[in-house]
């Protein structure tokens, strides 16, 4: 992968034109992936890039092990979901393996589980495999390797993984910050590091407070779905929040401007670009 002082320069937004042509972003991951991408797209779309194509590798609750293990043996296990200007379509029983040689990806993007995202020794060999594997057989040598930072529960949630975590917010949040610290942010592979659990919780800690997410506790509501979408196009293409006119989400102005702000903060302290 091709890096500039390990860090990628970010595309700047031009007047009236459009950002970039054809962009080709996979994401490999779960439904926190799914969550993420909600309203990208379309966001993505409206703020002014052209020709964009995202597809994402989906498995339900799908950690780096499992990743590592349906990749390791061929395994038709993936929910494949593709989208570009024509509109999305959806196939399942689909292989990695001809997916990530179906296209020139410019960006290819992983995470970690949200119950295990703050646990250092769950990330270990299985990260260090996914990056050879995408960059073993990726077609695009250039590609860009990115990290979605995942969020903590809400502090309601009763999932079992978030028993690891003593059911605290916080106590998930500083662990995740350690794990990112300790293996994320100093690997010189990530081109790309997109912070939505430090945006999320940046917003938390704001009057809206801990209304981000759906009854479940861990998977994002409207709402936070909006706040990920603006942290990835803020960080993928250098369209800050401010210039998003996109609002599919019932938001008060009050509210969305600390939303904003928010995402602003998170990724102009914590994003590699």
């Amino acid at each position: 992968m091709k890096r500039a002082a390990a860090i990628i320069t970010v595309l700047c937004l031009m007047s009236s034109a459009a950002l970039a042509d054809d962009i080709k972003i996979l994401a490999i991951g779960n439904s926190f992936t799914r969550n993420a991408l909600k309203y990208f797209y379309a966001m993505a779309e409206a703020s002014g890039v052209e020709g964009l194509t995202v597809a994402n590798m989906h498995i339900s609750g799908c950690s780096l092990k499992k990743h590592f293990k349906q990749i390791s043996k061929d395994k038709k296990s993936y929910e494949y979901y593709y989208q570009d200007e024509s509109g999305e379509t959806v196939r399942k029983k689909v292989r990695m393996s001809e997916v990530i040689s179906s296209q020139d990806w410019d960006y290819i993007i992983l995470q970690q589980t949200g119950g295990h995202s703050g646990v250092v020794g769950l990330y270990t060999p299985y990260l260090k495999y996914m990056i050879n594997y995408v960059s073993k057989n990726s077609p695009n040598s250039d590609f860009r390797l990115v990290w979605h930072g995942t969020w903590a529960y809400a502090g309601k949630c009763r999932n079992h993984s978030f028993a690891r975590y003593n059911y605290s917010q916080k106590r998930m949040y500083n662990a995740i910050v350690n794990a990112e610290s300790v293996l994320i942010y100093p690997n010189e592979a990530f081109d790309v590091i997109i912070p939505v659990g430090r945006a999320i919780q940046a917003i938390r800690n704001t009057s809206i407070g801990d209304k981000l997410n759906v009854s479940d506790g861990y998977h994002l509501n409207d709402t936070g779905c909006y706040a990920a979408a603006l942290t990835w196009v803020y960080t993928l293409f250098g369209i800050s929040p401010e210039r998003v006119n996109y609002a599919p989400v019932d938001i008060s102005a009050g509210n969305m401007a600390l939303i904003k702000q928010s995402v602003s903060q998170a990724v102009e302290q914590y994003a590699r670009r």
